[in-house]
């Protein structure tokens, strides 16, 4: 009798980005990003409050998230209330501020944000 197997294949393959300002999430979602416009930035920094706008982490994941200007096709606008920038972050969670980030390296660096070896190094890894 013929053998069968019943489950999956393993990953699908990785889908690639439609545009140059979209990423994919580790989640498979379509987050098209953008640059903030001045006012954007100062609402921005007035959502998250002057308790925090001294704390790089949260300004960080504040600027990241704030970049994405549809998810999956359904329009984000850029908060400008503390509520609004925490339904934000929750709603792109850590795998689009990862897909954001990697997107944002910057040219001389890595994906995963690691310096790129130079030729002296390669050569002297080689021996």
């Amino acid at each position: 009798m013929a053998e069968i197997t019943i489950g999956h294949a393993g990953p699908a393959p990785a889908e690639k980005p439609a545009a140059p300002n979209e990423v994919i999430d580790a989640s498979g979602r379509r987050l098209v990003l953008r640059e903030l416009s001045l006012l954007e930035e100062v609402d921005l920094y007035s959502a998250v409050g002057s308790q925090d706008v001294d704390n790089k982490g949260v300004m960080s994941v504040a600027l990241l998230v704030s970049r994405v200007v549809s998810i999956d096709g359904s329009p984000v606008k850029v908060p400008t209330t503390g509520g609004e920038l925490r339904a934000l972050i929750k709603r792109v969670g850590r795998e689009g501020v990862t897909a954001i980030q990697k997107a944002m390296a910057p040219p001389g660096k890595a994906k995963d944000g690691a310096e790129p070896a130079d030729d002296e190094e390669v050569a002297l890894a080689k021996n």
